[in-house]
């Protein structure tokens, strides 16, 4: 794989216009509501890619149900401003039965 600067600035700035949109970069959500990307792959937000090349960065994308809540691009991952509470929610929902719950 081979990146150049160029990656890195149109993530960042892709990151950057949606935050000014309302929308939460995942590692912000995670610490605020105290919750770990494996969360989300045990909900069945992020699914393995079935078809891994060199030129990803992450081996998961988003399933349909975690289209609903998040947005990616340039492997990078934002949460949706009006789905921060629902996400929060359905995270905690799955505390009592995660294997994830008792870190």
């Amino acid at each position: 794989m081979c990146l150049d600067i160029s990656f890195f600035t149109e993530r960042d700035e892709w990151v950057a216009q949606r935050k000014l949109c309302g929308d939460v970069a995942l590692s912000d959500f995670c610490l605020q509501h105290d919750v770990e990307v494996a969360d989300f792959i045990v909900t069945g937000l992020f699914v393995a890619k079935t078809r891994i090349s060199t030129a990803c960065l992450i081996d998961y994308c988003l399933s349909p149900l975690g289209r609903k809540y998040c947005l990616m691009k340039y492997d990078s991952v934002v949460v949706k401003s009006k789905q921060v509470e629902a996400l929060v929610l359905l995270l905690g929902s799955i505390e009592s039965f995660s294997p994830l719950a008792m870190r």
